[in-house]
């Protein structure tokens, strides 16, 4: 059992800076597919290129910038990436061209990315199995929080006061945190790490990291629905943004509400890990398979409730076993590297959700048939990943 008075001000740290990240991050996420197409008439090829071609960027990026946070306290990395994040939106909400709408969005993706690998490696330095995996689900937790919060309010200020007010709240909540964060010294210090490029031959020699960077990319293809093809699917299939961030927000009360008793069933009953994500992607493809039917309100929030509960059961799964399969001094650099993974699922699942649900009607059949076939090939690795 951990030692709670020692763990105090890690844990308020981290959720402090998860909470108001993640906020950040999911209004972006909620209106950006929306903005792009509707204010700034960008085509749906653009819009989906943009998405796709950024996300990748930014993960590639941060790889390279690994390197200075390494050297750096958590709390300057945090007031580094708040400050990128600020600027970021103030340019998304006082300018209508296509370069700088595109290095905002990378400039907010290279921070947001850094300070979540940041985070993720602080978790991942505890070495019980057990202790880490309830840490990735805290985190995930306070994430969901976040994200049931963020996309509402969001959509709210687009819809009632003006298309471009979630852009300039952000960057001033960002910047405040900025300040806020230089004076937040009372972190937990990270081992020395090794360089990137030695973290990368380790990764290539090692086959069951191997199979975790193709795993992630599959199921963050997936993940990257709900923030792509879901919001535009909606609102084309209600006719209203708001229904959008009432979804979100309904996605996110699941996720805070289920995440502890969906984590402490799997322990109750000794499930593997292959068999946690196993049991993700096919609630994954059937709740992708539903929300293709869906006609109605009722119809389309039951078929979310599915999805939800198997991105409960995936993402800290990934990211626990991840994090308990390299040595300490490896797990910035690791969590950079995998960091490409996620954008490469993110970008091209982005694409395709985009692309899919504008010009054709079978963007989820589309998505459930991805989720069956990540089942097949985790099943197929499944001695790779049982723990």
């Amino acid at each position: 059992m951990l030692n709670l008075k020692w763990i105090k001000p890690f844990v308020s740290a981290i959720t402090l800076s998860t909470f108001f990240f993640s906020c950040s991050w999911f209004s972006l996420l909620a209106i950006i597919s929306i903005y792009l197409t509707n204010v700034l008439n960008f085509s749906a090829m653009l819009t989906a290129t943009i998405m796709m071609v950024t996300s990748i960027a930014s993960k590639l990026t941060r790889l390279m910038v690994s390197a200075l946070f390494d050297k750096l306290a958590p709390h300057y990395v945090i007031a580094l990436s708040a400050s990128m994040i600020s600027v970021s939106c103030l340019v998304l909400a006082i300018t209508t061209n296509t370069t700088f709408v595109v290095l905002a969005i990378f400039g907010f993706g290279i921070a947001y990315g850094s300070t979540s690998m940041v985070l993720r490696t602080l978790a991942g330095i505890i070495r019980d199995n057990k202790q880490r995996a309830e840490k990735f689900v805290q985190l995930s937790v306070i994430t969901n929080l976040a994200s049931m919060v963020a996309p509402l309010a969001c959509v709210s200020l687009y819809e009632g006061v003006s298309v471009r007010a979630p852009f300039i709240l952000n960057a001033f909540i960002m910047l405040l945190l900025a300040f806020i964060s230089l004076f937040k010294a009372s972190w937990p210090k990270l081992p020395p790490q090794q360089p990137w490029l030695h973290a990368l031959k380790q990764q290539t020699r090692s086959k069951n990291i191997v199979i975790l960077f193709i795993l992630t990319i599959l199921c963050w293809t997936i993940y990257s629905q709900l923030f792509s093809a879901l919001p535009l699917y909606v609102e084309q299939q209600l006719g209203s943004a708001k229904d959008v961030g009432y979804l979100l927000s309904f996605n996110a009360i699941l996720s805070v509400v289920l995440a502890s008793p969906i984590h402490k069933l799997t322990l109750r009953y000794c499930l593997s890990t292959h068999y946690i994500i196993i049991i993700s992607l096919l609630l994954h493809a059937l709740g992708s398979f539903f929300i293709h039917f869906s006609s109605s309100n009722h119809t389309l929030y039951f078929s979310l409730l599915i999805w939800t509960m198997g991105e409960l059961l995936l993402i800290p799964t990934l990211q626990s076993t991840l994090a308990g399969s390299v040595d300490g001094e490896l797990l910035v650099s690791v969590t950079a590297i995998n960091a490409i993974a996620m954008g490469l699922g993110e970008g091209f699942g982005s694409f395709l959700g985009v692309m899919l649900t504008r010009e054709t009607h079978i963007s989820f059949l589309v998505f459930s048939g991805i989720s069956i076939i990540t089942l097949l090939y985790t099943w197929h690795y499944r001695r790779y990943l049982s723990s």
